[in-house]
């Protein structure tokens, strides 16, 4: 029984659900820069967009993982830019994965991902202009191209 274990154990950790899932999502992102003007709202006076790829890892049960950005989607003022954070707050569903991670002390941008087409929004968070929109494949990225 123990060797069968043994086995079964060894063999669900090479077929790659152990693994975890990792995507790489391609599209476009940036920060749109705007003014914001009270009452009257905000006003779009320029924009700093171009293609992106983001690279999130869950681990095998979708209860951790980590995104990792390109440095024009962290609209931090000042200091160092991380382009790596963990994950909270992950929901699944059959449809749908949603997550959000912090970036700054007030922001926690959010993420969601049909998982039917793999279509993804990134929405910067509160008072961010940092947009981001495009789609995700699953990739292993030990595995190069060429």
């Amino acid at each position: 029984m123990k060797k069968l274990i043994l086995i079964s154990a060894l063999l669900f950790s090479m077929n790659g659900w152990a693994d975890g899932l990792t995507l790489l999502c391609k599209g476009e992102g940036g920060n749109y820069l705007s003014t914001d003007y009270g009452d009257v709202g905000f006003i779009v006076e320029g924009q700093k967009s171009s293609n992106a790829e983001i690279i999130i890892k869950f681990d095998s049960t979708f209860e951790t993982g980590s995104i990792k950005i390109p440095k024009l989607m962290n609209d931090k003022s000042m200091g160092t830019k991380k382009t790596t954070f963990d994950l909270k707050e992950i929901n699944v569903s059959e449809n749908e994965i949603s997550y959000k991670f912090k970036l700054k002390f007030f922001d926690s941008p959010s993420f969601t991902i049909n998982r039917v087409t793999g279509y993804m929004e990134y929405n910067g968070g509160t008072n961010s202009m940092v947009k981001f929109s495009g789609y995700c494949e699953q990739t292993k990225l030990d595995e190069k191209k060429f």
